[in-house]
């Protein structure tokens, strides 16, 4: 009987090491992409962008398949209001940045042979912070695309 896996398994793992990690950094890590963030700062959200499952290559393999899963991973970062004195411009890039550190600490301390993946690294290309407007108010976000391949 089939038993393919469920990429809601790898989000979940990943939200989880992403929390414990962020843990006094962020205020909340979401295992699923939201539009109402509830005017929090930061928050991460982690969710699925996509599954790829080719066929295996070799003796015995032809009705396999090999599983592959892309999660992105986003960080919002509330920008200072007109009015804020003590919170800056710096203040918000300087936690993103920590926050970039962090997910790459996350990626390389987990990057190999797990319950949930085999192998966890990032999608070529670079990640683009910027500024958006989320549940009315304005943050800078940064994305980054990290692919797991799945265990055989």
């Amino acid at each position: 009987m089939a038993d393919s896996p469920n990429r809601e398994e790898i989000r979940d793992a990943l939200a989880a090491l992403i929390d414990i990690d962020m843990s006094g950094t962020v205020v909340k890590v979401y295992n699923y992409s939201t539009v109402d963030i509830e005017n929090q700062s930061p928050v991460i959200l982690v969710f699925s962008d996509g599954t790829n499952r080719p066929r295996r290559q070799g003796f015995g393999a032809e009705s396999k398949f090999d599983t592959f899963v892309r999660l992105r991973v986003q960080a919002y970062v509330a920008l200072p209001g007109p009015n804020d004195v003590s919170y800056t411009q710096q203040n918000a890039e300087d936690l993103l940045d920590l926050i970039d550190k962090k997910i790459a600490d996350v990626v390389t301390e987990h990057n190999s042979y797990t319950s949930f993946w085999r192998s966890l690294n990032y999608e070529e290309g670079f990640s683009r912070p910027e500024d958006v407007l989320m549940s009315g108010s304005p943050y800078i976000r940064e994305e980054w695309a990290l692919v797991a391949g799945l265990p055989y």
